[in-house]
């Protein structure tokens, strides 16, 4: 079974496209579940059962999708020939990374309290789209590898901070606080600039849920600054479209942070565009204007954005908050 880089080969039969479950070992199996059951309990024995329901539900479907990805990805090439091996290694890296994004999230499980196991199954909801990586305008923008060398090591600080990044959807933000300095130091002395700009967007998210805008904001400059140079263009997007809401919604800088805004929405332009993104950049918009006092614009992002957050994922978290802005411009 191969799932890594390849040379072209002749297509062969589909049994050689067999692994991808086998990759679930010691992730997503009967003991696995046993043990994030007992830990939603012990968080919070009134609601564990709706709770662990809806997140295993959800679970079990991406560990399906994905397993799903990960054979039409190797057939696409070595049975149907209809694939180049060159998209075969960006779909394999891309389902990698969701992969990482999984294992980090259900393995904060056992760190769950009362507060942070209620979050889980909008945690979970919120792992990256399996779909994104038969894209071709996503793969395209994924960053090269890093040198031979030093892979191992990005590797392990890319794990470091799914980790944290798990950790922040959970509503861990002390542990998440404490976490990040150091992971950022590492990224920072391997000298990748992609992982440096990847450590210091999700730096500047932290202290933004943590209300430190001024840090929030050198931050996400960094990042701004590490992904243009590597040309990690979904960060920069997402950075940008951070830095817009720091800049303009919490330290009321309306003429800066609209500006930020639109050059994040040429970001967003130039990765094919993001449906996500696209709805966060129109509520942070919002936020600008609210902060500044003008409500009929604020109005106007904000409905912008409800509209697209109710296509996205109705009932989100996301969609809740704008709501809220929404009416607060009434």
């Amino acid at each position: 079974v191969a799932w890594g880089m390849a040379a072209r080969s002749p297509p062969v039969a589909p049994k050689q496209c067999t692994g991808a479950l086998a990759q679930l070992d010691g992730i997503w199996g009967e003991a696995q579940r046993d043990t994030w059951a007992s830990a939603f309990a012990k968080a919070d024995p009134e609601q564990a059962r709706t709770l662990w329901a809806s997140t295993s539900q959800t679970l079990s479907q991406y560990t399906e999708d994905w397993v799903a990805a990960a054979t039409d990805a190797c057939e696409a090439t070595r049975v149907r020939g209809e694939q180049s091996d060159e998209t075969f290694t960006l779909r394999t890296r891309c389902l990698h990374g969701r992969l990482r994004s999984f294992a980090a999230l259900t393995g904060r499980f056992e760190t769950l309290d009362a507060k942070s196991v209620a979050r889980a199954p909008a945690a979970a909801n919120h792992l990256p789209s399996i779909e994104a990586c038969a894209d071709p305008e996503r793969l395209a923008a994924l960053v090269s590898p890093p040198p031979p060398e030093i892979e191992d090591e990005v590797e392990r600080v890319r794990e470091r901070l799914a980790s944290i990044h798990a950790s922040e959807e959970l509503g861990q933000y002390k542990l998440v606080g404490e976490a990040i300095a150091p992971v950022v130091e590492d990224a920072l002395r391997l000298e990748d600039r992609a992982l440096h700009a990847e450590a210091t967007s999700l730096q500047g998210r932290v202290y933004e849920r943590m209300t430190e805008y001024p840090q929030a904001q050198a931050a996400l400059e960094q990042a701004t600054l590490h992904a243009t140079a590597s040309r990690h263009d979904r960060v920069l997007a997402e950075s940008l479209g951070l830095l817009a809401l720091v800049v303009g919604g919490k330290q009321a800088k309306k003429a800066e942070g609209l500006a930020i805004a639109d050059r994040a929405e040429a970001a967003i332009a130039r990765i094919g565009g993001d449906p996500e993104f696209t709805a966060q950049l129109a509520s942070r918009r919002g936020e600008t204007y609210l902060a500044a006092g003008d409500l009929q614009p604020a109005r106007e992002q904000f409905e912008t954005a409800v509209a697209q957050f109710t296509k996205l994922k109705p009932g989100g978290a996301q969609l809740g908050d704008t709501l809220m802005n929404l009416a607060a411009t009434t």
